[in-house]
């Protein structure tokens, strides 16, 4: 992470293009990215340059005193230059040309971010700029008076999204998370409105945020010896970041969305730290909680880091349940359309989702107050939960296990909005469920 930290602007722009086209938020002649450096000199992608394949020798800069250097800039700069004089905390910023956030430019819309938390969180509220010719000062006028407002997300009608950070990081986690949220807002049109979340729901959550980092703050003052990672535990922290880096790779999460831990013995558990790119993590990274207690009553490895916000969920998931070795918290884009219309999740389609997730239960905002109500919800038919407005619970006896119960999850719903899309479909019926039931699960059949 040093070397990342010590990233020369060049480098910074090139590796999050070369992201964003790999992960289709782009395509090879749309968008362009900018760093402002500490001597408030402009870095940004060339024009006409395959954003695929982009060197960092490509990466033009603008001085100070408005001189360009190297290739031709984007022809889009103006509204990037125009920008860091409006908004001075700013100090990244991300123009693409990603599908689900264009549908909305389209339409003159925004999505609503408070569907989900993560999105609300991450993004705030969304802003929208009329259209003008790209490259035009008057594009750049249209975006400088919507980011004056405050916003770090704007729609631009008929063209696409800009977003901007403190840092390309906090930039792209923006970009993602809203694209992320965009994408389930038009999965769950085939389902029914979306209910967002309303400000009792929001203030609920909030709270539970702070009193979850308060516990830990004080956690963190009491005295605890340092001692050396067993070879045992440093390679449940190497599965832990595998199946991270696997998840977001798959799109089944964003860069920092969801947590992933797992249990070291009968007394420990690791998760994964908030609000860190999970491309950048290393075993060090994960936080080592110990389960006598809970978050603040007990004890915790000195960090820097900060657990995951959802770590008084994992650790009663694991008091309640020993047979529980790993969970998973995410929020993928189908399942999470059906969070944010509050519609349960049947996984009586196929064999293999019912199979894996015999049963899906669902938890409102109001539950998030009570973690050990939520655990004892889950059992021996019980694997996975959704949570209303916040995305999903999975669980297993192995991170392996958690993790294709979430990609089934995923499957399920994903399969289930293509059919709902086509008609009517059809569920699995009685007897197809008690021949899985005396196969699979060995229970006799009824007579």
């Amino acid at each position: 992470r040093v070397s990342v930290l010590m990233e020369h602007p060049r480098d910074t722009v090139v590796r999050f293009m070369a992201r964003i086209y790999k992960h289709q938020l782009t395509t090879t002649s749309g968008g362009n990215l900018s760093v402002l450096d500490t001597e408030q000199v402009v870095w940004i992608t060339p024009k006409g340059t395959d954003k695929g394949a982009m060197k960092r020798e490509d990466v033009c800069h603008r001085t100070p005193d408005g001189e360009w250097h190297g290739l031709a800039p984007s022809t889009e700069w103006p509204f990037h230059t125009r920008i860091y004089k409006t908004r001075d905390d700013v100090r990244a910023i991300i123009h693409a040309h990603s599908s689900a956030l264009i549908a909305f430019s389209l339409v003159g819309r925004t999505p609503d971010t408070k569907v989900l938390f993560q999105a609300h969180h991450v993004c705030g509220t969304v802003g929208i700029a009329p259209y003008a010719i790209p490259g035009s000062e008057q594009l750049a006028d249209n975006l400088s008076h919507a980011f004056a407002s405050g916003v770090s997300c704007v729609i631009m009608a008929n063209h696409g999204v800009v977003v901007v950070g403190e840092s390309m990081d906090a930039a792209f986690e923006r970009f993602e998370t809203l694209e992320f949220a965009a994408r389930a807002i038009l999965c769950s049109r085939v389902l029914g409105p979306v209910c967002p979340l309303v400000k009792r729901h929001l203030d609920i959550i909030t709270e539970t945020l702070e009193a979850t980092r308060a516990h830990v703050q004080e956690a963190e003052s009491l005295e605890i010896s340092y001692r050396t990672m067993i070879s045992e535990e440093r390679e449940k922290r190497k599965e832990v970041i595998a199946f991270v880096q696997r998840a977001y790779h798959q799109r089944i999460t964003t860069c920092t969305s969801g947590s992933f831990s797992v249990r070291i013995g009968p007394g420990a558990f690791v998760i994964t730290p908030a609000g860190v790119d999970c491309m950048t993590l290393d075993p060090d990274d994960l936080i080592l909680v110990q389960l006598g207690c809970i978050p603040g009553e007990g004890q915790r490895e000195p960090s820097a880091r900060f657990p995951s916000h959802a770590v008084r969920i994992h650790l009663a998931l694991y008091q309640a349940h020993p047979a529980i070795h790993a969970v998973i918290d995410a929020h993928p884009e189908h399942v999470s359309s059906f969070a944010i219309v509050h519609e349960d999740l049947n996984t009586r389609i196929i064999p293999e989702s019912y199979i894996v997730l015999p049963r899906v239960v669902a938890f409102s905002v109001e539950d998030l107050t009570d973690p050990p109500r939520m655990a004892s919800a889950f059992g021996e038919r019980v694997h996975s939960a959704l949570i209303r407005n916040m995305g999903v619970i999975v669980t297993g006896t192995s991170l392996l296990q958690a993790f294709d119960r979430l990609e089934v999850m995923e499957a399920t719903a994903k399969v289930t909005l293509h059919a709902r899309s086509l008609g009517c479909a059809s569920l699995m019926t009685d007897e197809n469920v008690e021949e899985i039931e005396e196969m699979f699960f060995n229970q006799k059949r009824r007579r």
